[in-house]
C-alpha cells in the first residue's frame, strides 16, 4: 500500500516490422516507502507494549519484531512522497505483531555473580522484561545448601531458548 506504479508511453519506431507486427514501448516508474523493520519494531512496541516494563529509552535496540512482512502499512492520505530524501511519511499499520526480545546472555552472567538465589526471579522480572521465564538451577545438583550465584561469572551458564510458535 506504500507504493505506486506510473507508466508512460515511449516513442518508438516501427522501421523494419511486417504488417501483422507492432512494436509497443512502455516506462514504468515505481514510487514507494521503505519503512525499515528495525526502525518500525521499537515505534510500535512504544504504545503496543505500555506496562509490560518495555522502557522506550532502554530496549529500542533490544525489540525487533517476528515476520515484518505479515504486517501491511497503508498511507493516511493517497500521495507517496517522491524524491529522494522523505521528511514525513504518515501511516497505519495492521496486523499481528509478534515482539522479539534480544537478550545479551554473555553479560548476564557477570550481573548475576555472587547474587542471592532468592533475589533472583525479581532482578530478572525488573531489569530484564524481555526474559518471559528464567530458571536458575545448581550443579551438581546436591549442592542444595549453596545460596547465592557463583562469584566467578565464568562458573555461571546461561541458556537461551527462543519462545515457542504459540507463545507471544
Amino acid at each position: 500500500g506504500a507504493a505506486t506504479t506510473t507508466y508512460t508511453e515511449k516513442d518508438t519506431t516501427d522501421d523494419g516490422l511486417k504488417d501483422t507486427q507492432a512494436l509497443v514501448g512502455l516506462k514504468g516508474t515505481l514510487t514507494g516507502v521503505l519503512v525499515s523493520s528495525i526502525d518500525l519494531a521499537p515505534a510500535l512496541a512504544k504504545t503496543a507494549l505500555v506496562g509490560t516494563g518495555y522502557d522506550p529509552a532502554a530496549h529500542s535496540t533490544l525489540i525487533s519484531i517476528d515476520h515484518p512482512e505479515t504486517l501491511t502499512i497503508t498511507p493516511k492520505d493517497s500521495s507517496i512522497p517522491t524524491g529522494d530524501t522523505v521528511n514525513e511519511f504518515h501511516f497505519t499499520v495492521s496486523g499481528s505483531a509478534r515482539f522479539l526480545w534480544k537478550v545479551d546472555a554473555e553479560a548476564l552472567p557477570a550481573r548475576l555473580a555472587g547474587m542471592s538465589l532468592k533475589d533472583f526471579t525479581s532482578f530478572i522480572s525488573g531489569s530484564y522484561p524481555s526474559i518471559g521465564r528464567a530458571e536458575a538451577h545448581r550443579w551438581p545438583f546436591w549442592a542444595f545448601w549453596m545460596g547465592t550465584f557463583p562469584t566467578d561469572p565464568a562458573h555461571i551458564g546461561i541458556t537461551v531458548t527462543p519462545p515457542a510458535e504459540s507463545e507471544g
